[in-house]
């Protein structure tokens, strides 16, 4: 009888602990760095009242669900000044100066600066431009941008090599992207 109660309370035991209605995860999921140029023309931005920023929506299908609860998503946004590594890492500030030398003083006053930055979910990018001074401000250039997905293990590897992911050449040659 006591040996029938053992089994029993055993075999109760280890139904009890059963995991099966916990979520599996598959941590051995690895996608291949992505990335993507994509340009945005000075027409393209929408100017929100409410935080006085510019922005842009780009809908991508390589940010999905996994990259953004396991992956990292980077953006790198062209230098208009440059044609060798030009590419910048975003979020960034750039700040402008206005120099007027009227009547021989060289007065070198700050004048305004522009913020850029993103935010994304399952399938979009949203690009956001913010300009110190909105009233007279209008995108007036055409932009391009690098969007570049990493799996979590990709990223890992960067941060292990010791690579600068806001050097976009440097990622580049790691990963061995085009």
């Amino acid at each position: 009888m006591r040996t029938l109660l053992l089994i029993l309370a055993l075999g109760f035991l280890s139904f009890s602990c059963d995991d099966d209605n916990q979520p599996v995860v598959n941590y051995s999921y690895d996608i291949d760095a992505q990335n993507i140029f994509f340009s945005v023309n000075n027409t393209s931005w929408n100017y929100d009242n409410s935080t006085g920023s510019w922005f842009y929506t780009f809908n991508t299908d390589i940010i999905d669900k996994f990259a953004v609860d396991f992956g990292v998503v980077l953006v790198y946004m062209a230098d208009l000044n440059s044609n060798s590594d030009r590419w910048r890492s975003i979020p960034r500030t750039e700040i402008y100066y206005h120099t007027d030398t009227t009547g021989g003083v060289n007065i070198g006053d700050f004048n305004y600066s522009i913020e850029y930055g993103y935010w994304f979910g399952p399938g979009y990018l949203e690009l956001e431009m913010y300009h110190s001074n909105p009233t007279e401000f209008f995108p007036d250039f055409d932009a391009d941008f690098k969007l570049l997905v990493l799996s979590e293990l990709e990223a890992k590897t960067l941060k292990e090599n010791g690579i600068n992911t806001s050097n976009y050449n440097d990622v580049k040659n790691a990963l061995n992207l085009k």
